[in-house]
């Protein structure tokens, strides 16, 4: 089961994941300390951990490493997000989702946004989450997410 917890360091607290043994998700944890040091708002920082809490959750039950994700398993996540049950593999009935599809856009983003962060670092991984480019009349092109439901 995948928690967020405090933890207090250098006079600061922030928040985290952890596994069930108690033990920092070290993808998450690094990825969180990097959006610390850029300053972000606490609020923003709470969010993202509590986003990535959800991806992680959802990766958990579907037995996959964070590393593996393929853009199917992606769209399964968006799947998942939507069914308020939240039971990988288990057909839901069309009920309606406490999620709104701006909430859970938010939650794509800051899971793609991860998967930025370990690939600039260096990690031979590729982000499950697809874009395609656009065209924007006043900047050129602009990346588009790309959800296929």
């Amino acid at each position: 089961m995948v928690r967020v917890v405090w933890a207090k360091q250098e006079d600061k607290k922030q928040l985290y994941l952890v596994d069930n043994e108690c033990e920092f998700i070290l993808p998450a944890k690094r990825y969180l300390e990097h959006l610390a040091a850029l300053e972000r708002s606490p609020h923003t920082l709470e969010n993202y951990c509590r986003h990535l809490c959800l991806y992680f959750t959802f990766l958990e039950q579907i037995h996959r490493d964070w590393q593996q994700v393929t853009p199917d398993d992606l769209v399964r996540f968006v799947q998942w997000l939507r069914d308020p049950q939240r039971q990988a593999g288990v057909p839901s009935i069309h009920r309606p989702s406490p999620l709104s599809e701006r909430s859970v856009n938010t939650i794509v983003t800051a899971v793609s946004s991860f998967y930025r962060y370990h690939i600039q670092r260096g990690e031979t991984l590729r982000n499950p989450v697809l874009y395609e480019q656009i065209s924007n009349r006043f900047s050129g092109f602009k990346s588009f997410l790309v959800v296929i439901l």
